[in-house]
């Protein structure tokens, strides 16, 4: 499966959440994501281009890799994103057992994520993130962000025009190119935390 996302910056969170209900977006509800990334033991993922994390979403914890961008208007990379046993455990617990087969942290992101849905737009969802970033530096505006995602298999064509249809019937206009990893090593306090 391939994920087609962009991501952009949200200047106004109120007006944003108008014109999702005027375009017939529902919100689901929002939830607490907690992404560990971490570093392959034989290859550096900057270079390649890929990432592997550890998300905990409410109880469920997943595991998912993201390979290397294609070129393009959007976002578009290979993600498998697979859950967890579903039985207590902690992150300590995930973090060790990657850390001991050779993986190393690389940062924490955390982020409150509330899911929009529409009949009316079936297969795409979106998404509007308060990034936490304790350290904020002058040069980020804000903290929200909206990704218009859609997964596809097979050409993604439909699916990039879909995305700009969209962005440009919310008005969002201030792409954002970094992933939250990216923003958050780029702040001058950012730690492995």
């Amino acid at each position: 499966m391939i994920e087609v996302e962009q991501k952009f910056r949200v200047t106004s969170l109120s007006e944003l959440c108008d014109r999702l209900l005027q375009t017939g977006f529902r919100s689901l509800g929002r939830q607490v994501q907690a992404d560990i990334y971490f570093q392959h033991p034989a290859r550096n993922f900057a270079q390649t281009d890929e990432a592997f994390r550890l998300r905990q979403q409410g109880e469920a914890w997943m595991v998912t890799y993201k390979g290397p961008k294609a070129a393009g208007p959007c976002k578009q990379r290979y993600e498998l994103e697979l859950p967890l046993v579903n039985q207590p455990t902690t992150e300590s617990d995930w973090t060790t057992l990657l850390e001991k087969l050779g993986f190393h942290r690389v940062a924490a992101v955390r982020k409150l994520r509330e899911t929009w849905t529409s009949e009316s737009h079936p297969g795409y969802c979106i998404t509007i993130d308060q990034l936490e970033m304790p350290d904020r530096s002058p040069s980020v505006k804000s903290p929200y962000f909206c990704e218009i995602e859609c997964v596809v298999e097979g050409p993604t064509e439909t699916a990039v025009k879909g995305i700009e249809a969209l962005a440009c019937q919310l008005d969002l206009k201030e792409i954002e190119t970094n992933s939250y990893l990216e923003l958050i090593l780029a702040e001058p306090h950012a730690s492995p935390g």
